[in-house]
């Protein structure tokens, strides 16, 4: 892997890792077809950058709750918020922990990613029509954390399938976003941590690396805006349509 096709992956991963449409399946796609080879690590490294995005959208939140559960104070809204947001982060570590070999696997089959692209546009078409004002509670955190647990399947997009079973659930756009950001970065600061060895071990140019970390932050941070966007105008379900097209051209390719 060189220079430029680490900062187009970089770029990618910046679009894709908010957007509902899959950041893990766009980059497997990516490194297939254009026969890019970039270690796991690597895309540990990216998602570290979008965490970077997040961590600067939502500080103002991150700190409230922080200090929430610090006093502790749990029984205030951000005290509560935390522990929904621990209870949902549950499964998803459960599953990373123990499906490992089973996870890699999938990340090596553009069949998982179409299945998943495939899955994910179905959930967002159906939230459609939830449309809401209720609150995040402990039962309901613990059905999206399952749900996040799912989207570790390359294809199936975090953010599309944790706001879509949110929404379903009858939660407030704004709060079904909001949890959905939050949820992010214990998951991907887990997984950044996991390959972080591998990352320190491999052969990639550290400067390379720095600087796909910047730009993946950077893109992502444009893309929380985006998405916050389509949320709070009620047209999030609509790249329900791209996931489609995306996962039958993918079928298609394999069967040609």
């Amino acid at each position: 892997m060189n220079f430029p096709q680490a900062i187009f992956l970089a770029i990618l991963q910046g679009i894709t890792e908010w957007l509902p449409i899959s950041s893990s399946g766009h980059l497997l796609i990516a490194q297939k077809l254009l026969n890019i080879d970039a270690p796991v690590s690597f895309d540990a490294a990216l998602h570290f950058g979008t965490l970077l995005s997040v961590l600067a959208y939502m500080r103002k939140e991150l700190c409230e709750i922080a200090c929430a559960i610090v006093k502790p104070d749990l029984k205030s809204e951000n005290g509560r918020l935390g522990v929904y947001v621990i209870i949902a982060t549950i499964p998803a570590a459960a599953a990373g922990l123990l499906l490992k070999k089973h996870i890699e696997y999938l990340f090596t089959s553009l069949s998982a990613v179409a299945a998943g692209l495939l899955f994910t546009g179905l959930l967002l078409f159906i939230s459609r029509k939830h449309i809401k004002s209720e609150k995040v509670t402990g039962r309901k955190s613990l059905i999206v954390g399952l749900m996040q647990a799912v989207a570790i399947t390359p294809g199936v997009s975090r953010s599309g399938s944790t706001i879509s079973t949110a929404l379903i659930l009858g939660i407030e756009r704004k709060s079904a976003a909001k949890f959905s950001f939050l949820l992010s970065v214990p998951v991907i600061l887990g997984a950044t941590v996991l390959q972080a060895k591998d990352l320190f071990n491999s052969n990639l140019d550290i400067t390379m690396v720095g600087a796909s970390i910047i730009v993946s932050a950077a893109v992502g941070y444009a893309s929380i805006r985006l998405l916050w966007k389509t949320i709070l105008e009620e047209k999030f379900h609509l790249f329900a349509f791209y996931c489609w097209a995306a996962g039958l051209a993918l079928v298609l390719l394999q069967i040609l």
